[in-house]
């Protein structure tokens, strides 16, 4: 049956049924109100954590959920990276050969950004420190073999967070709000070069 074949070979398979096992967990994670984000981190302690550092840099992690796809003990993530860090080859041909600049950004977890934050930190959050962390050296490095510059929007939301920007709502969601999202795409505006230069890898210019 197709459920026995996605679930002996589909590493995305077992994250769906994994979030949706949780999905009471983020119910209701659009409300504003941030006792109600507690409470349900109260009630799932071992899928929610909660990081209140004032109005602007409080959210809630969901460390589990991000440990999944980052798993390279699992031969589908691992075979995953190896399809990605080809298809970046794939991609600066193609970007060449139209005569294009080829920039790679690397947008990092919400648990990363927040990671400094925190003074204690569980087990899970340093395993998922330490495997986010050598997936972007990984990607860092293929970028600049590949002449690439390499864009970390890792500092920039870094910095929004300590300014009590709120990059990241308060809720389980691990998107960026529309302060972080500007604060990724100021990063990219500072990468592009500008109207006849060409950028190196290192961020100089040619």
């Amino acid at each position: 049956p197709l459920r026995d074949v996605l679930r002996d070979h589909s590493a995305l398979f077992h994250f769906v049924r994994h979030l949706g096992s949780r999905s009471a967990a983020l119910t209701g994670r659009q409300q504003n109100s941030w006792e109600a984000v507690r409470q349900r981190a109260r009630r799932h302690p071992d899928y929610l954590s909660i990081y209140d550092g004032g109005v602007g840099a409080r959210t809630t992690l969901t460390i589990a959920k991000r440990l999944l796809p980052l798993d390279r003990t699992d031969p589908r993530i691992d075979e995953g990276l190896r399809v990605t860090l080809r298809a970046l080859g794939e991609m600066s041909r193609r970007t060449a050969a139209s005569g294009a600049e080829f920039l790679v950004l690397w947008i990092p977890t919400k648990e990363l950004v927040f990671a400094p934050q925190i003074t204690d930190p569980s087990a899970d959050l340093r395993r998922l420190i330490k495997a986010e962390t050598e997936l972007q050296r990984l990607v860092e490095e293929r970028s600049r073999d590949l002449d690439a510059h390499f864009v970390d929007a890792l500092p920039a939301l870094r910095h929004a967070l300590e300014t009590h920007e709120m990059p990241y709502p308060e809720s389980a969601d691990g998107h960026p709000t529309a302060s972080g999202y500007a604060s990724i795409a100021a990063v990219v505006a500072a990468a592009l070069p500008a109207p006849g230069r060409a950028v190196h890898n290192d961020g100089g210019e040619l």
